[in-house]
């Protein structure tokens, strides 16, 4: 079995006194390929943060070959190749290969005349593997965007580095660039002393090129594994789509015979302390005329600000919104347009949004999924674009809302969902309440508004939306309607 040259041992991060990975236990063997997944707040980005030197805090051990060791002394064994700092390098001109490789690195220009035909030896043998149409008088500019890559990780070998920490999705590659990827690190592994530790948020290239992949979650490693996309797809128990407005599952149906799903204790906006508590399946709507004090509320139910809050009976702990699958509270205050991802696709706006959420790590999802999940909403919105830059405003508010429906979030608290809307938007929400309803999601809207720019007061008793309306002056209570449901 190949030497083992990095080792963590009950390794903890921190990021602003707020802990991201723990005790991680795991291990990276000579010419191995680890590839690190799961979303972005899972603790895979501190965890990689740390092997690159970039994690301000950290407990537990670092062992290079079996030798503890600092961050600053992994530093020296480790090269960080990363696609974002890649693009203002790639389009440099008059930059030779040879510069790239012998200058632009620690030792700079200071040692340029030192070992000058070593390096040039060491150069050209590098370029017989990786490279062998090119030589070190070629630009960098002429080399297309896998022989860059390739060239990257190359410079880290030729300087000594026994780790390569690749933080690359491999968007935009072909699967001809994947495959040449491929065969030139298995020429590199028979020359070079090294493993590679990749970081991938992008479902592209796992199964070629990973030897290995470590699954984070909530903060904590739950699985190492050969690359099987069928059994990450097991392990990561990634609920397939169900557009059914009569499902409920039965961990939410057995939740609701147990009390509030959410609770918030000693709230303070002004003079006026006050309780809250909500249960599944509820809508609530709290009406607070000064915007200043609605937006502490938000934040405070959203856990940006500090509070007592209660999830099933049990405090929330300190940073509990960074761990959206143990305690699923989502807050939106951006709705439509502003609340997607334009660069996506419409599909990938419904599915990636609220699985990265989730915790879950969206690289490993089939195809299928998307294709599923996406004509399930077209048949609901058969004229709507395939772009999302052309989508009416109704219709992006609805791909929006499906993708939390998808999620299944046991409390969804919204700032002004309503502000702005017309006739049509203000359908869609009415339309989705009664969806998440029947998912026992309890739903709390904060808006500045009597009538939560819907219609009077009346009308809203009239279609039965809210369950009950607390209206708030100054922080304290002045009236509250409670309504019979109507299921």
């Amino acid at each position: 079995m190949n030497q083992i040259i990095l080792e963590t041992i009950a390794l903890r991060t921190e990021y602003d006194n707020v802990r991201e990975t723990n005790d991680a236990y795991l291990n990276f063997r000579e010419g191995e390929i680890s590839a690190l997944l799961g979303d972005r707040d899972s603790g895979r980005l501190s965890f990689f943060d740390c092997i690159c030197g970039r994690t301000i805090k950290t407990s537990g051990n670092i062992k290079l070959y079996g030798h503890p060791c600092s961050i600053e002394e992994l530093n020296e064994n480790v090269h960080l190749v990363s696609d974002s700092e890649s693009i203002s390098l790639y389009h440099f001109c008059n930059i030779t290969v040879a510069d790239y490789l012998f200058l632009m690195c620690r030792d700079g220009c200071a040692k340029i005349s030192l070992n000058y035909e070593s390096k040039n030896s060491r150069g050209r043998k590098l370029l017989e593997i990786i490279l062998p149409k090119h030589s070190l008088l070629d630009d960098i500019g002429t080399l297309s965007q896998m022989e860059f890559l390739l060239l990257k990780i190359g410079k880290g070998l030729i300087q000594g580095a026994k780790i390569i920490a690749l933080e690359e999705d491999f968007e935009g590659y072909s699967e001809a660039d994947i495959s040449i990827l491929r065969s030139d690190i298995l020429l590199l592994k028979e020359v070079y002393p090294f493993c590679i530790v990749w970081s991938t948020n992008g479902q592209k290239g796992v199964t070629e090129l990973a030897d290995k992949c470590i699954l984070f979650k909530g903060g904590n490693i739950i699985k190492q594994m050969k690359v099987s996309i069928s059994q990450i797809m097991d392990e990561t128990n990634l609920v397939p789509f169900n557009r059914d407005t009569n499902a409920r599952s039965s961990f939410y149906r057995n939740a609701s015979e147990s009390g509030p799903v959410f609770q918030a204790r000693g709230l303070k906006l002004s003079d006026v302390y006050f309780d809250l508590s909500v249960y599944p399946g509820e809508l609530i709507s709290i009406i607070e005329y000064d915007v200043e004090k609605k937006n502490q509320l938000y934040h405070t139910f959203i856990g940006t600000r500090s509070g007592q809050l209660y999830f099933r009976n049990r405090p929330l702990p300190v940073n509990w919104r960074f761990q959206h699958e143990t305690f699923p509270i989502i807050g939106l205050d951006q709705y439509g347009i502003k609340g997607m991802f334009p660069e996506l696709s419409p599909t990938e706006n419904l599915i990636l949004p609220s699985m990265r959420k989730a915790s879950r790590p969206g690289i490993v999802l089939p195809e299928g999924i998307f294709e599923a999940a996406f004509r399930e909403w077209k048949k609901q919105h058969p004229s709507s674009e395939g772009n999302l830059q052309r989508m009416s405003r109704s219709d992006r508010l609805s791909l929006q809302l499906e993708s939390w429906l998808i999620f299944h979030p046991a409390v969804l608290i919204l700032l002004e969902p309503f502000l702005h809307l017309d006739q049509q938007g203000r359908g869609i929400f009415s339309q989705y309440f009664s969806l998440f309803r029947k998912r026992d999601t309890a739903i709390i809207v904060l808006s500045s508004s009597k009538t939560n720019y819907l219609a009077e007061d009346s009308a809203i008793l009239k279609v039965g939306l809210f369950d009950h309306e607390i209206y708030y002056e100054n922080g304290a209570i002045v009236k509250t309607n409670e309504y019979e449901k109507n299921d």
